[in-house]
């Protein structure tokens, strides 16, 4: 019985398949039905002389010459003679001078005064910071660029320090700024949190 239902989908789907590829052969191959059938249609053939008349032949095509490019030298500039006051005696006119486009002054940032790892050394030496100490810090860093944080411009010093956590003992991240050669303040560098 399911041999019988394929059988009837199949010539269902074949019928419909017959009757509406026409509309949709348009939209699949770019061509209509009608056009194929008139490429299929041989052409009456022609003789060469009917060819002649109805196609015109130019036997000298006019080509189009480029125009030359536009000249890119500037035009040489010609001094201009001395101008006669009434008085009698030539008047030279001032030389002008060239003019040069003022170039913008970028303000310099500070440069690197101090090595990060000595000032981040010197700044947990005095206590600026109580969350670690020297001898909790694994690895010290120096920041390869100057950060801009805040619209301020920072020298970057990093290091990871060993701490004590709810969770066990891990290894932290923090980051120093550092600026006129000491650290301003040291931040989480993932949430960028200050430390205390």
């Amino acid at each position: 019985m399911k041999f019988l239902y394929l059988l009837i989908f199949v010539a269902i789907a074949f019928a419909a398949g017959y009757l509406t590829e026409p509309n949709f052969r348009m939209q699949l191959t770019g061509k209509s039905a009608d056009s194929e059938k008139l490429e299929a249609d041989p052409k009456p053939e022609t003789t060469t002389t009917e060819v002649d008349d109805e196609i015109p032949f130019e036997t000298n095509p006019v080509v189009p010459t480029p125009s030359p490019p536009a000249s890119t030298t500037p035009d040489p500039v010609v001094p201009t003679p001395p101008e006669v006051v009434d008085s009698g005696q030539p008047v030279t006119p001032e030389p002008t001078q060239p003019v040069t486009p003022e170039v913008p002054v970028t303000p310099e940032t500070s440069t690197p005064s101090a090595d990060p790892v000595m000032v981040m050394k010197a700044s947990i030496a005095s206590g600026q910071i109580s969350k670690f100490t020297a001898a909790q810090v694994l690895e010290w860093k120096a920041g390869t660029a100057p950060e801009t944080i805040d619209g301020e411009t920072y020298q970057i010093g990093n290091l990871t320090y060993q701490a004590e956590t709810p969770f066990g003992t891990k290894n932290l991240p923090a980051k120093a700024l550092i600026k006129d050669g000491k650290v301003v303040r040291w931040i989480s560098p993932k949430s960028g949190m200050q430390i205390e």
